[in-house]
């Protein structure tokens, strides 16, 4: 936030007469005259160019017993036009009235109507107005009923030969400039037009210029470039548009690259109207820098703050700490916040380059009993909605803005004066202590002054230990339920009290303060807890894990995070000489960190690192049943591990199972979620081949019975079955015997035997 800038605002505004408009034309004989004399010396109104091009002789649209003038009865007369001849007003002020009307009496005497219906070519007055300068706008019709003009008659209507009318027209747009016009037609001597008692009665309604208002601002000389002053004109009011004529020739609205002196403008506005202002261009002040330093609570807390103010120079203002190097741009802050035991420079820079350095040193809060007297000065809900914290210990609840019930501009929760000071909350608004070691101290005390309290305005004091929900101080003034707080019909209230609370045990304390008024105001001051001292947290450690992935594994890893304490930390593991924050390459377990920091305070944290179950495969499987077969088959079982489940056999197949396989050895590799392995081999069998051998005695005779056969079996899976056929064949062929063959299995194998036979011829 950028504080006690140097603004030199210079204001010229219009002063108006409270006054009201009226024109009588008490002035006889101004205007175009009988005998084509033309004099409008001293009048304020105006004529519209009547027959320019004539000579004013029978003939002419004007001639030499025609006229438009005042008369010496104090009306505007005319006489035999024979074209729209406008009689105009001056320029009336308005800026102070709003709305406004205009008023005037008319008369008029052998008026025609128009030839053709729809037309306005037959005798009209028409009265006009123009606001701010714009397009002129006419009086609807009053009398007569053509709406053509204010006073004219339609096609086919028979007038009267003489008729008079009061125009009374409200609702105008005032806060501006106004322009009464009157323009009238008539084409012979008989038909004559009187107007009268113009008027615009509306108090602060005057002739003359609606000025128009200005104001500037100024940026000052900075120490860096003699020509870096400038100047920002805001024109309002008057007649837009509008130009500029500064001394020296310029006529931009605005000026830049100025050096010191004094420069003056005249604006005009679409008007002609004027206003001059003067604006002093100087050498800015010096650059100056102070701040206000909140000490970190602890040695190696890091709850320091410096609050910088900034004045002179011209702004804006950049910002370069020590803390962090140097930058470019420079993007830091104005005010620093947790900070840790040190010494910061700062270097401002201004709009003109100008640069100003100061250093501020946070230290230790001194130890001992807490008393808060709000010694920094201006820190808190500021007036205009600003807002600035900076240095101070104590924070603050939200404060909404806007009327009619909340924040409004000249509203304000601020320190000054060694006190802190509340003005007009319009809702509940807290102001809340920084946690303080109660170090076996039983009480606290809060001194508060309030002025004019009604029964809905109160205070409350509470307070919270070892961090539970605050509990407010019952009543002490007033006899409400608040802390101040008074009855049902009281009003205007002012007093003062310490608030004690006595009887207090615990560890640690917040204390707060709420305020709820609409008009009232409230001060806080001498916030003291005897026997208490600052708050320094021991560490608080807290472990994140990776857990091991695979049964068996060391892949496990531990992230130290630490809070509260006081760097530096040392860290001391359960499981015997390891001392780094962090811990990568464990196996599964409980381990423990204790750490220390600099103020040997210590804190301790567990956590577990766990491992998946191991990954178990079991099989059953099917042996091949006869030897050269593919009926083998393995049904595998997977449990442990960290599922789904991923399969690779040698041969390339990555089912779970396995059928139609051969004899062999088949090994698995089963592969879980976290790509940990286990792997089994299953070994398919197969039965010996059967082998059949014989001897036999062929038949001695022919035809006889007499052959045999002595069959040997080996291999298979007994016992053997056998089954015997013969196959006889015609004509000369050995006749043979067949011999099938089959194990318990059913593998089976075929023996044919062929038998000789003896001929005898």
């Amino acid at each position: 936030m950028i504080r006690n800038i140097l603004l030199l605002p210079i204001l010229c505004l219009a002063i108006v007469a409270q006054a009201q408009y009226s024109e009588p034309f008490s002035t006889p004989n101004k205007g175009y005259k009988i005998s084509c004399v033309d004099d409008f010396t001293t009048v304020n109104w105006s004529l519209s160019p009547w027959d320019p091009g004539g000579t004013c002789q029978p003939g002419d649209l004007r001639d030499a017993n025609d006229y438009f003038n005042t008369s010496a009865g104090g009306l505007l007369e005319s006489s035999d036009l024979d074209q729209e001849v406008c009689w105009e007003s001056p320029l009336i002020n308005t800026t102070t009235a709003n709305p406004v009307s205009i008023e005037m009496d008319l008369t008029w005497a052998g008026f025609d109507v128009d030839p053709i219906a729809g037309l306005c070519e037959g005798d009209y007055i028409k009265v006009l107005y123009s606001v701010n300068g714009g397009a002129y706008t006419m009086i609807p019709n009053v009398k007569g009923g053509n709406a053509c003009a204010t006073i004219a008659y339609p096609f086919g209507s028979t007038p009267p030969s003489s008729d008079n009318v009061h125009i009374n027209h409200m609702g105008i747009p005032g806060g501006s400039t106004l322009k009464i016009r009157v323009c009238v037609f008539t084409n012979v001597t008989a038909e004559i037009v009187t107007i009268d008692n113009v008027s615009v009665p509306q108090t602060g309604v005057n002739v003359g210029c609606a000025q128009p208002t200005l104001s500037t601002v100024t940026t000052q000389v900075g120490c860096s470039n003699p020509n870096s002053g400038t100047i920002d004109l805001t024109v309002s009011g008057g007649t837009p548009g509008y130009t500029y004529s500064w001394t020296g020739g310029a006529t931009t609205q605005d000026r830049s690259g100025l050096a010191v002196g004094t420069y003056t403008v005249t604006v005009t506005d679409a008007a002609s109207c004027s206003a001059t202002i003067s604006a002093n261009i100087t050498n800015a002040p010096t650059l100056t820098l102070t701040t206000q330093v909140l000490d970190a609570s602890c040695n190696g807390n890091f709850d320091g703050e410096i609050s910088l103010d900034v004045t002179g120079g011209v702004p804006g203002y950049t910002y370069d700490w020590s803390n962090d190097g140097p930058e470019n741009p420079d993007n830091d802050p104005q005010d620093l916040v947790g900070l840790g035991v040190g010494t910061y420079t700062v270097t401002v820079t201004d709009a003109t380059g100008c640069t100003a350095t100061k250093s501020a040193t946070v230290n230790v809060q001194p130890s001992g009993a807490y008393l808060e007297q709000f010694n920094l000065v201006n820190k808190g809900y500021l007036a205009n909605y600003v807002d600035d914290f900076a240095g101070v210990a104590w924070t603050m609840s939200s404060w909404t803005p806007g009327p009619p019930f909340g924040r409004e501009v000249n509203d304000y929760f601020k320190t000054g004066g060694g006190v802190l000071t509340g003005i007009d909350f319009d809702q509940e608004v807290c102001w809340t202590s920084p946690l303080i070691d109660l170090n076996g101290g039983t009480q606290f005390s809060v001194f508060l002054s309030w002025t004019l309290f009604d029964q809905e305005d109160y205070i409350n004091v509470n307070y919270s230990i070892d961090g539970g929900a605050y509990v407010q101080v019952p009543n002490v003034v007033g006899g409400g339920t608040g802390t101040i707080d008074y009855p049902s019909g009281a009003s205007d209230q002012s007093g003062n009290t310490t608030v004690t609370k006595t009887g207090l045990s615990g560890g640690t304390i917040q204390i707060q303060v709420c305020g709820n008024f609409n008009t009232e105001s409230m001060t806080v001051d001498n916030v003291s807890i005897p026997g208490s001292n600052n708050y320094c947290p021991a560490p608080e450690p807290s472990l994140t894990k990776t857990n091991v992935s695979c049964n068996g594994g060391a892949n496990g890893t531990i992230t130290t995070t630490v809070t509260n304490g006081t760097a530096p930390f040392t860290y001391a593991w359960s499981d015997g000489g390891v001392t780094t924050q962090n811990r990568t390459g464990l196996s599964a377990g409980t381990y423990t960190v204790t750490v220390s920091d600099a103020n040997m305070a210590t804190g301790t944290a567990s956590i577990i690192i766990t491992q998946p179950p191991v990954i178990i495969l079991t099989e059953t499987h099917v042996n091949v049943l006869c030897n050269g077969a593919s009926t083998g088959s393995i049904d595998l079982t997977v449990s442990g591990g960290t599922g789904a489940y991923s399969y690779s056999w040698t041969g390339g197949a990555t089912t779970q199972d396995r059928s139609g396989l051969a004899a062999g050895t088949y090994t698995v590799t089963v592969s879980d979620a976290n790509s940990c392995t286990k792997t089994l081999s299953v070994t398919i069998t197969q039965p010996v081949a059967i082998v059949l051998t014989e001897t036999h005695v062929n038949i001695l005779c022919n035809g006889a019975p007499t052959g045999s056969i002595d069959l040997t079996v080996s291999g298979g899976t007994g016992a053997y079955i056998f089954l015997d056929g013969r196959c006889d064949h015609a004509g000369p062929l050995w006749p043979y015997r067949r011999h099938l063959h089959g194990d318990r299995n059913r593998c089976q194998r075929l023996h044919e035997n062929p038998f000789h036979h003896h001929y005898t011829t």
